[in-house]
């Protein structure tokens, strides 16, 4: 196996105005993160918008939609998707996507570089768990909360899910336990 394939890779990210260089969630970051995204009931968007979008006409490769089709739509539709959108947007995925922000760069690595840079104190309070494993900085958490845009959080997060692999590494592991794998990308899984 090519272990550079598995190698910690960076992004840039940003807070605010401050750019940083986000690793790779760990394990324990990409536990977190995904438990944050879970709790999001984007399948209640569904079907009211789905509804919606139902009601256009497609012509080939062309939507033809008039103001007028969406006003309608809006009108008979609204009542219905309205409260739905009002709750899973403003009360679930804008503060999910801050969670899962300050998960991703509520770190050990984004503590360093924001003290390097003079953003936060260098002797800041931090977190440990009883092994001494960084759990965060209330500064970091503080800067993030202040300073982070709603497209800087959801470009976080998107960047830890793609880096992260987590659908891949899904199947890769899924693959590995079939009977009869022989894949050389994926380890052998033998039982002890």
């Amino acid at each position: 196996m090519d272990l550079t394939t598995i190698q910690p890779q960076k992004a840039p990210v940003m807070i605010g105005d401050h750019v940083l260089s986000m690793r790779v969630p760990s394990m324990s970051v990409a536990t977190e993160m995904l438990k944050i995204l879970s709790a999001v009931d984007l399948e209640r968007l569904i079907d009211p918008t789905s509804e919606m979008f139902a009601r256009f006409t497609e012509d080939e490769d062309d939507i033809k939609v008039s103001v007028l089709d969406v006003v309608t739509a809006i009108k008979d539709l609204g009542p219905k998707l309205i409260p739905i959108a009002r709750e899973v947007v403003g009360h679930q995925f804008v503060p999910a996507m801050l969670a899962a922000a300050i998960a991703c760069l509520d770190t050990r690595r984004t503590f360093k570089a924001l003290a390097g840079a003079e953003v936060v104190s260098g002797s800041a309070a931090i977190d440990t768990d009883e092994d001494g494993a960084f759990l965060g900085c209330p500064e970091v958490r503080a800067l993030i909360k202040e300073d982070m845009t709603v497209s800087q959080a959801v470009h976080v997060v998107m960047e830890a899910v793609q880096m992260a692999d987590i659908f891949g590494s899904v199947g890769k592991v899924i693959g590995a336990l079939m009977p009869g794998s022989n894949d050389e990308t994926t380890p052998a899984m033998t039982p002890k």
